[in-house]
């Protein structure tokens, strides 16, 4: 089992049967204290039942029936020794170290520091891998043989720094000492072990504040996937509220082109009536009410779907129109009225001629005495409101003859 010699400290732990006359002991895994293979009594400290636990035996100095130990907190390295073969220096004098950066520890603390030339030949210090300062002269002087010498071996030299604050910063220590020529240290003796027991915060700091690092990120860890998780809900209400947006544009659009086809319609209507007009007009001859719908039927186009609005109820309104109405009406028809003859109104058409292909059949039906009021209706003026519009005409609406004027 490979041995480990605990630095010496201020720490006193008393021993039941240690005699005053020993300078040294060696603990057992049951931390019992041995000398000469016998033991002694025992101590309790976590720190060094943990290095026990990590199959090293400890070499601990002691002093006047007590073994001397480091500060609680400093009896085991915050760092892992490096991963290449390396011998530890032994304690011996005490070289202030000149500090180039910034210490990865917080003081008070323990760091394995490894020792190697720089191109200067001057002794560097290194903590986990990064050169944390120098060494003066003297130290140089006096441990530049034994690094040449592991140096040869394809050894790294390891020393125990300890680091504490001081006014203004932290200041770092080494305690190191030769190796006499003829004697082989002890290679890798420490096996990097993780501390798992924290003594006193204040001394033990630096893991504490490795630990709360680690928790902080697991905590992010798990919160941000909720956020993920919910960032798509947000997303989608965003979508939906767009969509229905859209979609209410698109049903007012709709809405509005409904709500401005009658007007369309109705003008197309009156288009229509407009076409007929001239070709009914006419026939203004005595005739009964029968033979005028005959006529209008087979000389007006089909109506279309939206004109029995027109034809349907308004003309059963007609029959009397207000008597105010039919003046302005009347100069423009009753030009050829005083004509006694009842065929007047075939000559009338060839004067306005709005159709000269309809004055042939105009003497055919030869009309009975008894009808002669019936030219009267064609004289009276028939004013009506569609769709928004007045509609003024001198014949019923089921012959299409009428004017359409802006309200």
């Amino acid at each position: 089992m490979a041995t480990y010699e605990v630095p010496s400290g201020p720490r006193r732990l008393p021993v039941e049967r240690l005699l005053a006359d020993v300078h040294s002991v060696t603990l057992t895994p049951a931390l019992d204290v041995l000398v000469d293979g016998e033991v002694v009594g025992s101590v309790d400290d976590a720190e060094l039942g943990q290095l026990a636990s990590a199959g090293v035996t400890p070499v601990v100095a002691a002093e006047r029936g007590a073994v001397l130990l480091p500060p609680a907190g400093q009896v085991l390295p915050v760092n892992t020794p490096p991963r290449a073969p390396w011998a530890l220096l032994p304690d011996g004098e005490r070289y202030a170290v000149d500090l180039r950066g910034e210490l990865p520890v917080e003081p008070p603390a323990q760091v394995l520091a490894t020792l190697e030339f720089d191109d200067a030949g001057e002794i560097t210090l290194a903590v986990d891998g990064s050169v944390v300062g120098e060494l003066d002269a003297a130290a140089g002087e006096a441990l530049t043989p034994t690094l040449r010498r592991l140096e040869e071996r394809g050894l790294v030299a390891v020393a125990r720094g300890y680091a504490t604050s001081v006014e203004g910063g932290v200041a770092l220590a080494v305690s190191a000492g030769p190796i006499p020529a003829d004697e082989v240290p002890a290679i890798s003796p420490l096996p990097p072990i993780v501390r798992e027991v924290e003594i006193q915060p204040a001394t033990t700091s630096f893991f504490a504040t490795v630990d709360a690092e680690a928790a902080a990120l697991a905590a992010d860890t798990e919160e941000r996937p909720d956020e993920e998780t919910r960032a798509p809900g947000r997303g989608r209400g965003a979508l939906i509220a767009g969509a229905a947006a859209v979609a209410a544009l698109v049903l007012a659009g709709v809405g509005t082109a409904v709500m401005s086809s009658p007007s369309g319609i109705e003008r197309d209507s009156t288009s229509a009536y407009q076409q007929t007009t001239e070709i009914s007009q006419p026939q203004t001859q005595p005739s009964s009410a029968t033979e005028s719908a005959a006529s209008t039927t087979e000389t007006s186009p089909e109506p279309s779907p939206a004109e029995p609005e027109f034809s349907t109820e308004l003309p059963a309104q007609a029959p009397v129109p207000p008597a105010p109405v039919q003046a302005p009406a009347q100069p423009a028809q009753q030009a050829p009225a005083p004509a006694p003859v009842q065929r007047a109104p075939a000559q009338r058409a060839p004067a306005q001629a709005p159709a000269p292909a309809r004055p042939a059949p105009a003497p055919a039906p030869a009309p009975a005495p008894a009808p002669a009021p019936a030219p009267a209706p064609e004289e009276q003026a028939y004013e009506y409101s569609i769709g928004g519009f007045k509609v003024r005409s001198n014949t019923r609406l089921d012959q299409p003859l009428y004017e359409v004027a802006e309200p």
